[in-house]
């Protein structure tokens, strides 16, 4: 179990790092920032709506509001992946 979280948290740095990176090569950076992270507030909203039909659901609390918000859509689904996982 130890690995899958070490794994996990070694990849969701790596797409922070990338996101990053594609974020300051654009001309608008904090457009780009606002909108990867809508798309990953948007995505947590959708997951959590959706949970009556297919049983999955994401905890809404500061860490996985925050995480969705910051990195976006990569952060969403790390965390569903940890949830299915543990």
């Amino acid at each position: 179990m130890k690995i899958i979280l070490i794994i996990s948290v070694v990849l969701l740095s790596a797409t922070s790092l990338i996101l990053l990176a594609m974020h300051i090569k654009t001309l608008k950076p904090f457009k780009s920032i606002c909108v990867h992270a809508a798309i990953g507030i948007g995505l947590l909203v959708l997951i959590n709506l959706l949970s009556r039909y297919t049983g999955i659901r994401i905890p809404v609390n500061i860490y996985s509001v925050i995480l969705s918000g910051v990195l976006g859509a990569p952060a969403v689904c790390g965390i569903l992946i940890l949830n299915l996982l543990l």
